[in-house]
Order: C-alpha cells, then structure tokens, then sequence
C-alpha cells in the first residue's frame, strides 16, 4: 500500500510558491521523507521539486479546485494539507492520527441534525435526508483519502451533490461544507477536531515561531488563557496572510535553507542539503540533550 500527501495549486503563480514552501518544510522536519504530490493545472519551475505532479484537464482555477484531491488523489492513503500551510515538526505523525480513520476523514466535530452551527438544514438534504442523523463540521486544512471498499460510494456523492449543490441551500460555498455533508451520510466521522492538529492563524495569536527551530507558541483568540505548543505539526495561514508577515520571514526562512530546490545550482543544491542537515541535527540534539539529562538525573535519585 502506497502512502503520500498531497496538495493543489492551480491558477496564480503565488499558489504554486506556497505548495513549494509547504513541500520544502515538510522534507525539512520530516525524518524519512515519503511521497508528495502535486496536483495542478499545468508544470512549471515549481512543480520540478515535487515526487508526483499531476496535471489536472478539469482545474477550474477557483475555489472548488481543492476538489481535485477527491477526484484525484494519486495514492492508496493520501493526507492533502492545504498549500498555504507550513510544517513545524514531521508531518508523518499524521499517519498514526488516521490510522483507525474510514475512506475519508476530516477534521472536525460532529453536533445534532438540527444544530443551528451546521452547515445545512435537514429539510434540503434531498435524496440523503433518510441518511443524516447528525452534522459534521471541519476546517478544510487537512483530509485523509483511502481508496478502500467504501471510498467510490462516497465520490459517487460528492459528484452528485458537486453537481447540485446549489439546490441543498449550503450555509458555507466551498469544499468543507459539501465534504462534511458526504461524511454525514456516510457516516464518516472525525478522528478528533483540528485544533488538537494545527494552528489556523487567522484566529491565534502567535507568541513565538521559528520554522527552522520547529518552535511554535500561541494563544487561541476563543481561548485567551490558554497556550499551545507543539502538539500542532503545522500553521494553516490562510491565503491572504500569507502575503504578509510573519508567514513571509518564515517561508523565506526555509527558502535560506534549500536554496531554490532543484532548479538552483549544483553547489547551491549540495550546500542547502548539509545546512538542512546540520540544522535537522540540531534541532533534534536541542530535543533529547535535556530529556537525556533529566533522565539521568532521575536514575541517579531514584
């Protein structure tokens, strides 16, 4: 069984430089790096560095094309993670979030048929309403795709309801909303909510943050007296925040480390990787020289 993530970037020139710095942060923390594909509306300078890049004849270049993922996805358990996000740690610490999770999973929560918070009502499910009983809702940062024995049920939904969509009266126009809607009938649930796996920067605050460190601290705008750490693998920016700081000191961080990915020179190739190296190295000794110590420390008390 092949596994790999996967991301999009369709359209606009930007689109493509996120999905390539969310590639490079990702090789960047990961131990063993695996796959990532990209899927697109055409190659360019960008797409050369990614392991798989697929070339998509129905990208529309809009909101919807994040549905490529479904229709698309290259691999036997796929992970998409947004492209204008960026890895904090090794992403490969997904696989055990979904591990126990059905053909399609999201991330988010599950409430009532009849909650006010959902993203449809009841009365316009049409030919799915006998299968509701309950709403889910998510932030689309991050999916987890399987091709297994339930996965063509669920796509022959989700082209069904893309076709109509207007006619099921959706409270939110985009991909969460319909996705969440086909889980519901699928009765595929979320493995846990998303807060518990990234930062969604438009509403935190960030305390402190260094890519190239793996440091992130900050502060949930709903939740002022609380502080996360690195329980989150990664920052889910939001396209428009990532024209502005810090999003751009962070990416241009990463950028510093690999040069310009394989079509930089040799040498600017050759000596990115030892400081991508070195620094991958220092960052794991700064984790485990004070565990050793308070390890050790213990041993000699106890």
């Amino acid at each position: 069984m092949k596994q790999g993530f996967v991301t999009v970037a369709t359209g606009k020139g930007e689109y493509y430089v996120l999905a390539h710095n969310l590639l490079l942060s990702y090789r960047y923390h990961a131990a063993r790096p695996m796959p990532f594909a990209l899927l697109c509306d055409r190659e360019n300078e960008y797409t050369v560095d990614f392991d798989d890049v697929i070339v998509c004849p129905d990208a529309r270049c809009d909101v919807w094309d994040k549905m490529l993922f479904v229709w698309h996805a290259p691999y036997d358990e796929n992970i998409f993670i947004d492209a204008d996000s960026l890895a904090y740690r090794d992403l490969n610490l997904l696989w055990k979030r979904f591990r126990r999770a059905p053909d399609f999973c999201v991330l988010g929560r599950v409430l009532p048929l009849d909650d006010p918070q959902g993203w449809f009502l009841p009365e316009y499910a049409g030919p799915y309403a006998k299968d509701l009983t309950c709403q889910i809702v998510c932030q689309g940062g991050i999916y987890f795709l399987r091709h297994g024995e339930a996965f063509p049920s669920f796509l022959a939904t989700c082209r069904d309801v893309f076709q109509h969509f207007e006619e099921y009266h959706f409270n939110l126009y985009s991909d969460e909303a319909l996705l969440s809607f086909a889980c519901a009938v699928h009765r595929f649930y979320p493995e846990e909510t998303w807060s518990g796996v990234f930062c969604y920067y438009p509403e935190s605050e960030i305390l402190s943050m260094d890519l190239s460190g793996g440091k992130l601290r900050f502060r949930w705008r709903y939740c002022p007296d609380n502080v996360w750490g690195m329980s989150q693998l990664l920052v889910h920016w939001g396209t428009r925040f990532t024209r502005e700081d810090p999003y751009l000191g962070e990416a241009g961080k990463i950028a510093r480390l690999y040069g310009e990915g394989k079509h930089a020179g040799r040498w600017t190739r050759v000596r990115s990787s030892l400081e991508v190296k070195a620094g991958r190295l220092r960052f794991r000794l700064k984790r485990a020289v004070p565990l050793f110590v308070k390890t050790t420390v213990y041993r000699l008390i106890h």
